[in-house]
């Protein structure tokens, strides 16, 4: 799974969310500032490589996905990143590495 984020639109939107075994930003810039900025809703910057993107956010943006099936995978998901350091301390956020694209 992995976030989009057009800077020319404003606009980040989730790609491949059926895709549980990565989970990453791509943008044509990086600048985590603008990418936490466009997620809005809580994303805050982690450092110049990661964003940490709420939970909520994920799940209401990857509805098309939303079965039981997929909920349990995502769950399992965010279980593994927790042993990675990869979620916040309250379990809302999942940190995610800015790729830049082109």
């Amino acid at each position: 799974m992995f976030i989009k984020i057009s800077a020319d639109e404003n606009v980040a939107r989730i790609h491949e969310a059926e895709t549980l075994t990565a989970f990453e930003i791509r943008t044509t810039e990086l600048n985590a500032s603008n990418a936490a900025s466009i997620i809005g809703n809580g994303a805050y910057v982690g450092d110049e490589e990661h964003v940490w993107v709420p939970i909520n956010w994920i799940l209401n943006n990857a509805v098309e996905q939303a079965s039981e099936k997929w909920n349990t995978e995502f769950r399992d998901m965010v279980d593994y990143a927790k042993t990675k350091g990869w979620v916040n301390e309250e379990a809302t956020h999942l940190q995610a590495h800015i790729e830049v694209v082109s």
